[in-house]
């Protein structure tokens, strides 16, 4: 691999001497082939298989059914890769010795193995790792960050990517919150919440908005501690155009009730919330 990101390097160094950088033909220089099977404890397992050649390439995602040893596919969809696309992945990789790694497995009852098979040129390696750690094993969190970086910017869909947003609890991918649009305002809590993230949670609603209608989107979310009740609570206080979104079948939104939230101001639909929001920006403007 070291040869391989000596070139990328050059390559980096000849395009900031352009103009239009991103134009530049791009040619990796040898065949490179990834493949990971992720392991979920707790919900269906994925492959993803990546292949470039010539600097462009292709990444194919295949998930399975939940807990089947035979691993029955009942999703599959492919991206081509451009020559940045495969640029920014392999420059990600840089630091991360993959033809060198051995396995790490550890395991346990709730948490998620990979299977990584790596080959270029004549190399090839195997390797497997159970719930890297960023600061315990940080290889093999970088390479998952690059995987699922990929994949997140090639597959959209709004179910694709609630699938991203719960596999990535399994790994250490930060506040599961996230701010999705400014005009109009919308945030986005997915998986759940655990006392482990509590300053940085205190940190994310306290900054929200106070003057502005705000929509918290919780439609992939699925508990958390009853501590961050009043957490919320004080946002409701700052700013009551608040507009709250869960399914009503969800355990999330018996939460936003146990905090005191009447059902009618939870929206059961994203689209729902987002007309909510209309209205009150509207009667805000007069």
């Amino acid at each position: 691999m070291k040869g391989l990101f000596v070139v990328l390097l050059v390559f980096g160094l000849t395009c900031s001497c352009s103009t239009r950088p991103d134009e530049q033909a791009y040619a990796s220089p040898r065949a490179f082939v990834y493949q990971g099977d992720f392991y979920p404890s707790f919900m269906p397992s994925c492959m993803f298989s990546l292949t470039a050649d010539k600097g462009a390439g292709r990444l194919k995602w295949m998930v399975y059914t939940d807990r089947d040893t035979l691993r029955t596919t009942v999703f599959v969809d492919s991206a081509a890769l451009s020559p940045n696309d495969v640029r920014t992945f392999l420059t990600a990789l840089d630091s991360v010795p993959l033809f060198r790694m051995k396995n790490k497995q550890q395991g346990g009852t709730d948490g998620i193995t990979v299977h990584n098979i790596v080959s270029q040129g004549g190399q090839h390696n195997e390797f497997t790792f159970w719930s890297p750690r960023k600061l315990r094993d940080p290889q093999e969190h970088r390479l998952v960050e690059a995987v699922l970086g990929l994949a997140r910017r090639k597959f959209s869909s709004l179910k694709q990517q609630e699938y991203f947003e719960s596999l990535e609890q399994y790994f250490d991918f930060g506040l599961p919150c996230r701010v999705t649009s400014t005009e109009p305002f919308e945030v986005r809590v997915y998986g759940s919440l655990s006392s482990s993230e509590e300053a940085a949670l205190t940190q994310f609603v306290h900054d929200l908005p106070a003057d502005k209608p705000l929509l918290l989107d919780m439609t992939n979310f699925q508990a958390m501690g009853t501590m961050f009740y009043p957490l919320f609570q004080g946002l409701l206080k700052r700013n009551p155009n608040v507009v709250w979104v869960a399914s009503p079948k969800a355990y999330a939104f018996t939460q936003l009730q146990e905090m005191g939230i009447p059902s009618s101001r939870i929206d059961s639909t994203t689209a729902a919330g987002r007309n909510r929001i209309k209205t009150l920006s509207a009667a805000q403007k007069q």
